[in-house]
Formats: structure tokens, C-alpha cells, sequence
């Protein structure tokens, strides 16, 4: 399974000198991407904000049902941060 993820050793290694410089190229690509959707429209970057949002907040409420379950908790005291 990790070499499906990760790739080859040869790989691993290029990857992580790549973080250690601290500006991976992919990085770089990605915000170039987001500059470019903004550029020829913003529509489509306001959409992608909008889903990533409901993602992170879907997951948010998610977490706080298992964190409660898991602690026992009843209401808001010790997740708050998740609402």
C-alpha cells in the first residue's frame, strides 16, 4: 500500500528534499492554478471556496458527534472549537 501511495524509494527521497527546501514544485503549480482560475473567472474559484467550506464544515460536525460519543460528553463543553 505505501508504494502505491508514495511511489518508488527513489521517489520518497525526491519528495522529501522537495519539502525540505520548504517550495514544492506542486505547491507552486497549485497556487498558480488558483491565480489563473481568478484571473479568467472568479465564479469558479468562489464555487471551490463554497465546496471547501462545506467539506471542512460537514467534517467539523462529524468529528464533534464522534469526539462526544467517544468522551461522553453532553453538549457544547470540550467541542466548541468544531462548531
Amino acid at each position: 500500500d505505501l508504494h502505491f501511495h508514495l511511489g518508488n524509494a527513489e521517489e520518497v527521497s525526491e519528495l522529501k528534499r522537495r519539502q525540505a527546501e520548504g517550495n514544492p514544485t506542486e505547491l507552486q503549480r497549485y497556487l498558480r492554478h488558483l491565480d489563473e482560475l481568478e484571473a479568467e473567472d472568479p465564479a469558479l474559484l468562489a464555487a471551490f471556496v463554497y465546496h471547501m467550506y462545506m467539506a471542512i464544515f460537514a467534517g467539523g460536525f462529524i468529528i464533534k458527534k464522534m469526539v462526544r460519543r467517544a468522551m461522553g460528553l453532553a453538549g457544547d463543553d470540550g467541542v466548541r472549537l468544531l462548531s
